[in-house]
């Protein structure tokens, strides 16, 4: 059963190759966004659970109506204000936007809703051999990982009702 949901934004290289970091290490559906439709293709045929192009008609609004009230998490890729605030606005209550990224710009946050919905925003890099090595052995030992989704239960909070 699908504890909650992981949005992936990005399915480049590193996009594609977290979709499979993903499915082994969390007990979650995996929806990935791209604006290419061969990379979107590409992800789907790898195991995504739903895939979308983020600048189609009520692409946010389609995530949110998957997930009930919003996924847990979304992981930017892409490091573009369009692709951060993408990921903003499909995090449900309590959720945590990930930037990767380093394509960079600027991110215009309405700050209320950062405590209003409880929203955690960070960046993360791998920036040793250590760390990366330990991720690996993760996924070739097959260890799931629990991820908390928040302080907000239910609706929205990205866990499935």
């Amino acid at each position: 059963m699908i504890s909650y949901y992981v949005l992936l934004i990005g399915a480049g290289g590193v996009g594609l190759a977290a979709l499979s970091l993903a499915r082994t290490m969390f007990d979650a559906a995996v929806i990935v966004a791209d604006i290419d439709p061969s990379r979107l293709q590409a992800v789907r045929e790898a195991g995504a659970d739903q895939v979308i192009d983020p600048t189609a008609d009520g692409a946010a609004r389609r995530i949110r109506e998957f997930t009930g009230g919003g996924a847990a998490a979304a992981v930017d890729f892409m490091g573009a204000a369009a692709s951060a605030a993408f990921g903003l606005g499909v995090v449900g209550a309590g959720g945590t936007l990930v930037v990767v990224g380093l394509f960079g710009w600027i991110l215009p946050v309405r700050l209320p809703l950062l405590p209003l919905r409880q929203l955690t925003v960070r960046g993360s890099f791998v920036d040793s051999l250590a760390e990366m090595t330990t991720l690996i052995d993760l996924v070739q030992n097959g260890r799931q990982l629990r991820f908390r989704a928040g302080p907000a239960a239910g609706r929205g909070s990205g866990r499935p009702q």
